[in-house]
């Protein structure tokens, strides 16, 4: 998202530049006397000290999200970070801030070595006092932003949130029939990865029209292992293309979104609470927390169980 806001603006600078040397750019020029400037060498020194002062505010960002990052790797989890990076609000507000740097470079660009008073990009030095009003408004969201992402409650609280979410979103369909197997045929992972989730509506069409009654052996969070067992089956099937179809339901990838799979939600807030009773920290009111919220997203865990047939653990069934 920044490349893309910062080639906007990027793109936005050329299109000023070259409207100001159209008849009708000049004709504007002359009627709006509050964006004229004196001489070239005015808006010169305007846009450099613009560009100074607009770089030096994108590094202190920067630098204020590495501190960020490093802290609640620490003090937190290495696994609670990709939040802070990947807010949307930190991206939009680092993507102006290099898309000012562009617009600024651009506008420097087209000053002319004459005195001559249509030779100065008056639209874009306008532009560029604009852009950094913009930005020290935005900086100060940031700050705002940053420093309510490291205090460890809302963390807490939105891992919390995502996973109770997570959670309800996870029940599958049940089935009243009951089937009793004495030989299970067991069908082994063509591919290795975290075991995410399962597509449902896939796996629950694919087991229907064959007639199949599927045991599933890993849950949610596992890492498969390449000819690993994975699933087991009621009869053994002999068509490839039916078994691609079954794991093809089985997303693996590597990453831990809370989103897609609750359990990841269950392990960082064991993690933060562990970690808070580290020496480093020792806030055992952290802990208590944690252990607060891991007691309901067990209880909602617990009722989900008894509702889905699908892996809320292992030697799941799903009987059709």
């Amino acid at each position: 998202m920044p490349a893309i806001i910062s080639t906007g603006i990027f793109l936005m600078a050329i299109v000023i530049n070259t409207s100001q040397k159209t008849v009708l750019g000049n004709e504007l020029l002359k009627s709006l006397k509050f964006i004229q400037f004196e001489s070239p060498d005015t808006v010169r020194s305007l846009l450099s000290a613009l560009l100074a002062g607009t770089i030096s505010l994108t590094v202190f960002s920067f630098t204020m999200v590495m501190v960020v990052v490093n802290q609640a790797a620490s003090n937190y989890s290495p696994k609670v970070i990709d939040e802070f990076i990947s807010k949307t609000v930190n991206q939009v507000i680092l993507g102006i801030y290099i898309g000012t740097i562009l617009f600024i470079i651009v506008s420097l660009t087209q000053i002319g070595d004459s005195d001559n008073f249509s030779e100065a990009p008056h639209f874009n030095a306008f532009g560029s006092i604009v852009l950094i009003v913009i930005c020290i408004a935005l900086f100060i969201v940031f700050i705002e932003n940053i420093s309510s992402s490291v205090r460890i409650n809302n963390v807490i609280d939105r891992i919390f949130r995502q996973t109770k979410d997570a959670l309800k979103k996870s029940t599958g369909e049940t089935s009243d029939k009951k089937h009793e197997v004495k030989v299970w045929y067991p069908y082994y992972a063509k591919n290795s990865g975290y075991f995410q989730r399962i597509v449902k509506q896939n796996l629950l069409l694919i087991l229907k029209d064959n007639q199949l009654i599927i045991r599933i052996k890993p849950y949610y969070g596992t890492y498969l292992l390449h000819n690993h067992i994975l699933f087991y089956l009621n009869r053994k099937i002999e068509n490839e293309g039916i078994l691609n179809k079954i794991e093809d339901s089985f997303i693996t990838y590597s990453g831990e979104n809370i989103e897609e799979n609750y359990f990841y939600g269950f392990r960082q807030l064991r993690e933060v609470a562990v970690k808070a009773l580290s020496p480093g920290i020792n806030d055992p009111g952290i802990s208590v927390i944690c252990l607060d919220y891991l007691s309901e997203l067990f209880s909602i865990y617990i009722a989900l169980e008894k509702k889905t047939t699908l892996p809320m653990r292992m030697e799941t069934y799903v009987f059709f």
